[in-house]
């Protein structure tokens, strides 16, 4: 796969001598960098499209998305003109890409292998982590909590209703054994 080759690349290319000189520069194709992120991306709103090209891709929202996101943590992505994602990164910010991708890797393998793990809203631009596995459904935990109050409450109004009627010594019309 594409990310093994890029992460052994920039691991390689990340000795001791060239991190404390200067930062490492990384040049991906857009539409590559798109194709993965997608992949376990759930699109809200309207569809991802699976293959961009290189200039749709460079004003793709998702990917603008992740060039911010990126710029926060404090890892410029460029834009070269031609559709292609150049990462200007120290080797201290590689590595961290590096841990938190074999991270999410090892985690991603323990999954299905069609899991989406991110819902992206083309609307309002948002990404949210979907829940994994059981989902909390409000409207049926309610029903089920209902149901069952109503059911308790009906049992207890049974016994209470039996207890008073064995007190006065009434005989229940249902039993035909008395």
């Amino acid at each position: 796969m594409r990310f093994r080759q890029l992460v052994l690349v920039l691991a390689c290319s990340c000795s001791a001598d060239a991190c404390s000189t200067t930062p490492l520069t990384t040049v991906l194709a857009c539409p590559d960098v798109y194709a993965a992120l997608v992949s376990r991306v759930k699109c809200v709103g309207s569809e991802c499209q699976t293959q961009l090209s290189p200039a749709a891709c460079m004003q793709n929202q998702l990917m603008r998305r992740l060039f911010s996101w990126t710029a926060d943590a404090g890892i410029p992505i460029l834009d070269n003109g031609a559709g292609a994602v150049v990462v200007n990164a120290s080797c201290a910010q590689l590595a961290d890409l590096v841990a938190l991708s074999f991270l999410g890797r090892a985690f991603v393998e323990t999954q299905a292998s069609d899991a989406v793990f991110f819902e992206f809203n083309t609307g309002s631009s948002t990404l949210h982590l979907r829940p994994l596995g059981c989902e909390f459904q409000r409207p049926l935990y309610s029903i089920v909590l209902l149901t069952a109050l109503l059911t308790l409450s009906f049992i207890l109004v049974a016994q209470y209703v039996d207890e008073q009627a064995a007190k006065k010594g009434v005989q229940d019309p249902c039993d035909k054994n008395r």
